[in-house]
């Protein structure tokens, strides 16, 4: 664990194996329609592509949900009041921010719990909110929320609102979108709050595009 007062980053091991990346391949690229799990490209560098193509005019999740938690936080963050904010897929917490700021409107001082499986944005962007937000604890969490969301090291008291978006919830089958969704059930308890950021249905043109 690498750890300050404010900052610490802790592994979290899963619940069930999770295929290795040649299984992945194995299952995903012999059959069409080819495919492999989009975990695959969140390394550094694909993580910051990824950062770089949300930037790109054809990229409308992105704009649109940023656009959506600037307009909304303070009214979710007076509603939820957290104690604790988990976030599913934290990536570089950009659009989290935009809760962060509401936070510190309202004196709301929670501790930021992002959970990602690139721990090089993880640790870069957790250094870069407890620098910009002086009240903030963060307590960076690495590994594969594909694993199973049991063995995440949370408290347990304090009302906690779990946040997965960037509309991650669309790159799951119906299975195993529903088998996620139990398991955030699961960890929430009376008062928790979840925030899920969904795409609606579109043309393909937009979708090929973006």
């Amino acid at each position: 664990m690498e750890s300050t007062k404010r900052l610490s980053c802790t592994p979290v091991s899963p619940i069930r194996a999770a295929p290795s990346l040649l299984e992945d391949a194995q299952a995903g690229l012999l059959h069409p329609p080819r495919s492999l799990p989009p975990k695959y490209f969140y390394d550094e560098i694909g993580s910051r592509l990824f950062e770089e193509i949300c930037q790109t005019p054809e990229y409308y999740p992105s704009r649109t949900e940023a656009g959506l938690l600037e307009t909304y936080a303070s009214h979710i963050i007076t509603t939820c009041h957290p104690e604790h904010m988990v976030e599913l897929g934290s990536g570089s917490s950009r659009k989290t921010r935009y809760l962060l700021d509401a936070c510190a409107e309202h004196h709301t001082h929670c501790v930021y719990w992002p959970f990602d499986v690139a721990e090089e944005m993880l640790m870069s962007s957790a250094e870069s909110l407890v620098a910009d937000y002086p009240w903030l604890t963060v307590r960076g969490l690495v590994g594969d929320y594909n694993g199973g969301l049991a063995k995440l090291p949370l408290p347990e008291q304090g009302r906690r609102l779990i946040a997965f978006l960037g509309g991650t919830i669309g790159n799951f089958e119906a299975d195993a979108a529903q088998q996620i969704l139990q398991e955030i059930r699961a960890m929430m308890r009376t008062g928790d709050f979840l925030l899920l950021g969904a795409d609606r249905v579109k043309d393909a043109g937009v979708l090929q595009a973006a």
